[in-house]
């Protein structure tokens, strides 16, 4: 034991102070109430990170499961896009380019860089 006190710093309203055993807001535990409870000792139901010094009940965590496939998904569906738009675009460069090589040219003004 220690006389030495130490204030909660990162998230103060984690903390509750007294000298009971439940010291801390719901499902956060330990010295400064920055963990969570994750095997359900204190609280009777386990609690899981939900931010940054947050704590929040496992089973409305799990419902972030849906949001986090959803994300994934537009995330994937975004990254083909824009590969299928670079693959068709590199596609026609290299045709202008191979018509260029063999001087059959299309009408207009272009500028080519060298």
């Amino acid at each position: 034991m220690s006389d030495d006190i130490e204030y909660c710093k990162n998230l103060e309203t984690n903390c509750l102070g007294g000298t009971e055993n439940l010291t801390c807001a719901e499902g956060h535990i330990g010295a400064l109430c920055e963990s969570c409870d994750i095997y359900g000792v204190v609280y009777n139901e386990p609690y899981s990170m939900a931010g940054d010094f947050k704590c929040g009940k496992c089973q409305e965590v799990s419902g972030n499961v849906i949001k986090i496939v959803a994300i994934s998904i537009w995330t994937l569906l975004s990254m083909a896009f824009a590969v299928k738009s670079s693959i068709s675009m590199i596609r026609t460069i290299v045709m202008i380019s191979c018509f260029y090589k063999m001087g059959i040219y299309f009408g207009g003004k272009t500028q080519r860089g060298n």
